[in-house]
């Protein structure tokens, strides 16, 4: 996962230049990546890699930086407005709330999402017509459902499931009620609890074991700045998690199931140079996701006493042991 600082700061290179291996005279196109934080931006290596193989436009060399909004006194509304002021080539943005504040701007600079929600949790779907917005989702309708009924297959004997999620995002919403809708069906009662900050996660895990939540869920969005805390608390407990990011399960978490970052990143890729060689952005689509991936942790499993099948396992497609 890109989340190191140093390594995010080596982003901003000649991208085209290092492709042809030679110093280009044409303009150097500027592309600004914004994210709340450096976690919001796994695979961002992906990114980078797809954009470097592609050829230099007009002879000349793209530039990728990465900027936070926890890293401006301002929040993001602040950083989005900065960046505005800059008139970067294109702006790619990432996560939920960064997207509805460079949407705010009202920005005719291109404007390409990734890592949100769908097209209508982003907002996007509201904005007036032709604004120059493109880009990739990383939700479709269902999805939360899908993953509740994935922990379910899991642990059969869930019947009680600890949902966090962060209350400031504008995509838990539709995810709610997506488990909400799913849960008779499963046989599982939901706690749904707001998360917006680490120190808060011991609280409501006292508070849930109280309750007998026998298994833990997290909502896609900015819940990733309590997923450490999170997976040890349910490792303690001995209760099965269900996460989002891959890198959520290689880290002890029970499992994640999510869309392909990979996927996801190279075809962010793919729009940002279909931009640079001269498409508007307005006229590209935005896109679902098509590719998603289970990643299951059989260490994990052992250590909270859980027993998966080997028809559920068979089905993974990332088995750490």
């Amino acid at each position: 996962m890109i989340g190191r600082r140093g390594l995010l700061a080596s982003a901003a290179a000649l991208l085209g230049t290092a492709a042809t291996g030679r110093a280009q005279s044409r303009r150097t196109r500027r592309i600004v990546v914004i994210a709340p934080n450096a976690q919001q931006l796994a695979r961002l290596d992906v990114f980078l890699a797809a954009m470097g193989e592609r050829a230099p436009i007009d002879g000349g060399a793209a530039v990728v930086t990465t900027r936070f909004a926890t890293d401006h006194p301002g929040g993001a509304g602040a950083l989005a407005a900065e960046v505005v002021a800059e008139a970067p080539d294109i702006v790619v943005a990432a996560n939920t709330p960064i997207v509805h504040a460079m949407l705010a701007t009202k920005t005719e600079i291109p404007v390409v999402i990734a890592v949100v929600g769908d097209r209508a949790g982003t907002g996007v779907a509201q904005q007036r017509p032709g604004q120059n917005v493109t880009g990739v989702t990383t939700l479709v309708g269902g999805m939360a459902a899908k993953r509740l009924a994935l922990l379910k297959e899991a642990a059969p004997r869930t019947s009680r499931v600890l949902s966090l999620y962060h209350p400031d995002d504008p995509i838990h919403e539709p995810q709610l009620r997506d488990i909400a809708e799913a849960a008779p069906g499963l046989g599982v009662s939901l706690r749904s609890e707001p998360v917006r900050e680490p120190a808060e996660i011991d609280r409501v895990f006292a508070e849930a074991r109280a309750w007998g939540a026998d298994a833990v869920f997290r909502l896609a969005g900015q819940t990733a700045t309590t997923t450490r805390r999170t997976i040890e608390l349910a490792l303690a407990g001995r209760l099965p998690t269900m996460l989002v990011l891959q890198e959520d399960a290689r880290q002890g978490g029970l499992m994640s199931y999510y869309a392909s970052f990979e996927e996801h990143w190279e075809r962010v890729a793919v729009l940002v140079d279909r931009i640079l060689k001269g498409t508007p952005a307005r006229e590209l689509p935005i896109e679902q996701p098509t590719r998603f991936e289970l990643v299951l942790n059989l260490k994990t499993a052992r250590a909270i006493g859980l027993s998966l099948s080997p028809a559920f396992i068979a089905r993974a497609d990332e088995v750490i042991e």
